[in-house]
């Protein structure tokens, strides 16, 4: 689901952009590096968290953005996550469109981290109630045993009744 959300925004976002082609100079000037487009962050954060590929160096900031993203996809905390985002952010100047992707990042990670604490809370509901299934079985077992036993000495009592009723006559 997040996948698919992350290439719609890819969509709208790169269809509002106009960015002119970038052919890679030799050697690099400082100035002439620009950011990279919307896109290709995305498509590199995804690849970071799956094939460990990594932004080109000839976009600005590539090596912040590329040990941002390792980080980010060697961590499975969200808490972590959110905070090494909320670092990112505030150590660069980024464009509005980074900016809107950080934000979409956030956002999702903290939905991401509400539903996981939900679940933990399932499960310990979840474990509760098979506690008390299994203490409400063994009461059931206990008393079928009991009513076994019951049922047990009434035969035995009807039998002797029956063999002294049959001994009289």
């Amino acid at each position: 689901m997040r996948i698919i959300i992350l290439f719609i925004l890819t969509f709208l976002l790169s269809a509002c952009q106009s960015s002119p082609v970038l052919e890679p100079k030799l050697p690099l000037e400082v100035s002439s590096l620009t950011y990279a487009p919307l896109a290709t962050l995305m498509s590199t954060q995804k690849n970071a968290c799956s094939h460990n590929n990594e932004l080109p160096a000839h976009f600005e900031q590539y090596q912040q953005i590329n040990t941002f993203f390792a980080d980010w996809c060697n961590t499975r905390s969200t808490t972590t996550q959110l905070r090494l985002l909320k670092q990112f952010t505030r150590s660069y100047n980024w464009p509005d469109e980074y900016r809107v992707y950080f934000d979409s990042l956030k956002f999702n990670t903290q939905r991401l981290r509400k539903q996981r604490l939900a679940n933990i809370k399932l499960r310990k509901a979840l474990e509760k109630e098979k506690q008390q299934l299994s203490v409400t079985q063994n009461a059931l077992a206990e008393l079928k045993r009991q009513l076994a036993l019951i049922e047990l000495r009434h035969l035995n009592a009807t039998q002797t009744d029956n063999n002294a009723n049959s001994i009289e006559e």
